[in-house]
């Protein structure tokens, strides 16, 4: 992931809409409407990247390691607290499992309820990883290990988007090839705001990018 300034986010979403025609000569630098139209874009910002890194195909998706307090019971079932800034998985492995877990399914899913047989549930040939919550926060189960020594060989998260100061500037972080889906995403939204036509168009190259 890397960071990317609110400043180039604005000025290329900004660019996407001078290649339509759309930001008119209403929007000067030094207008009322252009300083309206850099505040609609930036409230955009955070929606769209959570947007884009929640439904951005597995590929195009890097992440931060994942640490958290984790135990294994007896039959090789284990959790995994999760952070608050958790968002999406994007890999996960035990030591004793031959493959990670990329698509991990929620306590709502049939799948899910499949994991409280110990004939049906997920094993260390083919794992199963929830997300479920409780009273204590968010918690990834995961079943199944082999043995109650497994440890995590990787486990790679994407975090819930915030702006963070880098350098004096106002940065979010974002996956390194999702950015171009972001910055549409971001121009799509600004233009349902003021209810353009041409948001929809916007919105579709996005998810071109993500896929």
């Amino acid at each position: 992931m890397r960071y990317l300034s609110v400043d180039h986010i604005r000025k290329r979403v900004r660019a996407c809409l001078d290649e339509l025609g759309l930001n008119d000569a209403c929007f000067m630098e030094e207008d009322q409407d252009s300083i309206e139209l850099n505040s609609t874009i930036e409230s955009k910002i955070l929606e769209a990247v959570k947007y884009v890194h929640s439904n951005a195909s597995h590929y195009l998706l890097d992440g931060i390691a994942l640490d958290g307090s984790m135990t294994i019971d007896n039959d090789g079932a284990g959790r995994l607290k999760l952070p608050d800034n958790f968002l999406r998985m994007i890999s996960f492995k035990m030591s004793d499992w031959i493959r990670p877990v990329c698509d991990v399914v929620t306590e709502y899913d049939a799948e899910y309820h499949k994991q409280s047989d110990e004939y049906a549930r997920g094993t260390w040939e083919s794992p199963v990883c929830a997300l479920v919550k409780t009273k204590d926060g968010d918690m990834l189960e995961f079943y199944s290990c082999k043995s109650g020594s497994a440890t995590i060989t990787h486990a790679l998260y994407v975090p819930l988007p915030v702006f963070e100061d880098v350098k004096h500037l106002s940065c979010v972080s974002v996956c390194d090839k999702l950015e171009d889906a972001v910055v549409n995403q971001v121009a799509g939204l600004v233009l349902l705001t003021y209810k353009d036509q041409h948001a929809d168009s916007f919105i579709n190259l996005a998810k071109s990018y993500m896929t």
